[in-house]
């Protein structure tokens, strides 16, 4: 039986496969979508969703969203959990007003490295039963961390000779936006105490803001929102820390059967790389 108490956190031993956390409903409301394109500096396509269809929702927000559902759902985690890797595979785009319902369970949990590795896999409808989006999400659960060491997800490759990039500063006032957006009580990401304990030399940035970076860019390159069957694959290879300008390359590396695949690194102002990823696109939506 997992350990649901208030009092004190949830931790690894607690958790077991198959363990499901419940049903979370959430808005898609314009409020959220206003604050995240002011926050971001982010746009939209203008003819994103089809006739009928409303407004479109910003697809970094869903990554807000499970930072919500941990919120609402998940007891207290230990200091220190960190994200390693995140797959999404989308269905429907979201639009404003659009009630997104999400189902969490444990996929799999492990040890690698000395680090406790756990699983979460999700399941996003919107009101009319319509798959929204799929996640898996490989978290380092607790324990100590060395920052200089590779995360679960791999090494990065370099996607040099890019076609498509994109800056973005990680400023102070990005940072406290969107923790008010994400409602995420991890103290590692607003507390230098705390994570110099785990080991980093200050609070560390939430992976979902270099995530949304890279979903960006992704959009970006192809002029559109997400179509269904798209994927994206993230491994976060080092963590994000405030002042730091997160630059995102990509390239399409292959491309056949009406379907893409782009390679996206993403790096700091010292050609640290933060993260990796790769894409399976539609060619057109």
């Amino acid at each position: 039986m997992a350990n649901t108490s208030a009092t004190g956190p949830l931790l690894f031993d607690d958790l077991c496969v198959g363990q499901s956390f419940g049903r979370f409903d959430w808005e898609a409301s314009r409020g959220l979508r206003d604050a995240w394109l002011h926050t971001m500096g982010e746009t939209l396509p203008a003819d994103a969703l089809p006739a009928g269809r409303g407004t479109p929702f910003p697809p970094g927000l869903l990554l807000v969203m499970f930072s919500n559902y941990m919120d609402a759902r998940v007891p207290p985690r230990p200091p220190g959990m960190i994200y390693a890797k995140q797959a999404l595979t989308f269905g429907t785009h979201p639009a404003v007003g659009d009630v997104l319902t999400t189902a969490m369970t444990v996929h799999d949990k492990y040890l690698m490295r000395g680090r406790r590795i756990v699983e979460l896999a999700t399941t996003t409808h919107n009101q009319r039963g319509e798959p929204v989006v799929q996640g898996l999400r490989t978290v380092v659960w607790s324990g100590e961390v060395n920052p200089g060491a590779p995360l679960p997800g791999g090494a990065a490759a370099d996607a040099g000779g890019a076609v498509t990039t994109l800056a973005v500063t990680v400023t102070p006032e990005l940072v406290h936006a969107f923790t008010a957006l994400a409602k995420d009580r991890n103290a590692t990401h607003y507390d230098d105490s705390v994570a110099r304990a785990q080991g980093f030399p200050s609070a560390i940035v939430h992976g979902a803001v270099a995530g949304s970076i890279v979903l960006r860019l992704l959009m970006q390159a192809r002029a559109r929102l997400f179509a269904p069957g798209d994927e994206v694959d993230f491994s976060f290879v080092s963590p994000v820390h405030r002042g730091d300008t997160i630059t995102a390359r990509g390239r399409v590396t292959e491309a056949a059967g009406g379907r893409s695949v782009l390679e996206v690194a993403c790096a700091n102002q010292e050609a640290r790389m933060l993260i990796a990823a790769t894409a399976r696109l539609a060619t057109s939506a």
